[in-house]
């Protein structure tokens, strides 16, 4: 278990990962196989109860909705868990003041964990309920999906495709959740990695394919643009990124000529009779990839990757 300072703490919660400081303690119940422990201190019977049914099940063993998944803890007494239902609760148990005021921002912690808890969680709710969903691609295969739940229970999942058309896209989703707030948890082909802690949502992966369409670019270098540039806002994202969208090229230095070109700088050379050739182009498209410009890796897929198997697409910064 890490351990962590008090004002630390909450930024692990949110990730669902243990952790300890000096008076608090988070732990990921049901994601053990056996032998966590944690204690019911001041709890009152019946939470202290639904901890144990937590405590004492078996890892693939079915279990209740509201059972405590990750369990927050003040000197020895739960405050405040996260449920299979991906619901923060407030466990009913005789508290002092410090306590209740490490409750309230537990439960803030536990109301804004990230995406990939909710995921996490979801999968094992399917296990519990012997329920059988899409199986997703491959992060880095080509298809196009998004994982979808109502707002109101995350951990409740589907995986479907949607089009570039946000309204049709909504109804679509909704009719599948059976709600009217709706949110993604994961999506794969739109270029938002793991390290994103909450998915931008529905509207951003419509935006994404809108522009992509609209521009001749990838959905999957349109969403690493967004996230990487921070312009997320589905109202603005096709004007910045059509002014700042460079093209695709099979290698890095393939760019630089194409800068080299556009800029007159190789014309510039030729008229002073200084050939390119003379040009540390190595250095020139480091620089230029560090301060001006995002070059994007595509595999043969058509997907974002690190190697760049299938060229780079590059964006201004």
């Amino acid at each position: 278990m890490r351990a962590v300072t008090n004002a630390e703490f909450y930024k692990w919660a949110r990730s669902g990962h243990d952790a300890k400081s000096a008076r608090l303690t988070g732990v990921d119940v049901l994601g053990r196989y056996s032998g966590t422990t944690v204690a019911a201190g001041e709890l009152e019977p019946a939470p202290a109860a639904q901890l144990d049914a937590a405590l004492q099940r078996y890892y693939v063993q079915p279990g209740g909705l509201d059972l405590p998944a990750y369990v927050v803890s003040c000197d020895g007494t739960p405050v405040a868990w996260l449920t299979l239902r991906g619901h923060p609760v407030a466990p009913a148990a005789r508290l002092n003041k410090l306590q209740l005021r490490h409750q309230q921002q537990a439960l803030t912690a536990l109301s804004e964990v990230s995406d990939h808890v909710l995921v996490a969680l979801a999968d094992r709710r399917d296990a519990y309920e012997q329920r059988t969903t899409v199986t997703p691609p491959s992060p880095l295969g080509g298809s196009r999906w998004v994982q979808v739940a109502a707002a109101g229970e995350p951990t409740r999942h589907w995986w479907t495709t949607v089009p570039a058309d946000y309204g049709i896209a909504f109804d679509q989703v909704r009719s599948l959740v059976g709600a009217d707030e709706v949110r993604v948890i994961r999506s794969a082909g739109y270029g938002v990695g793991a390290n994103v802690i909450h998915h931008p949502g529905l509207e951003f992966v419509c935006a994404v394919q809108a522009i992509a369409e609209a521009t001749g670019s990838l959905p999957a270098v349109v969403g690493q643009w967004a996230i990487l540039t921070g312009c997320v806002d589905p109202a603005t994202m096709q004007q910045q990124f059509a002014g700042a969208y460079v093209g695709r090229f099979d290698y890095e230095q393939d760019f630089t000529q194409h800068i080299l070109q556009v800029r007159g700088w190789a014309k510039a050379m030729d008229e002073v009779g200084l050939p390119t050739k003379y040009l540390d182009l190595r250095q020139l498209t480091h620089d230029l990839l560090r301060t001006e410009f995002l070059a994007i890796g595509i595999d043969r897929d058509n997907d974002i990757t690190h190697c760049g198997s299938g060229g780079i697409a590059v964006v201004a910064r």
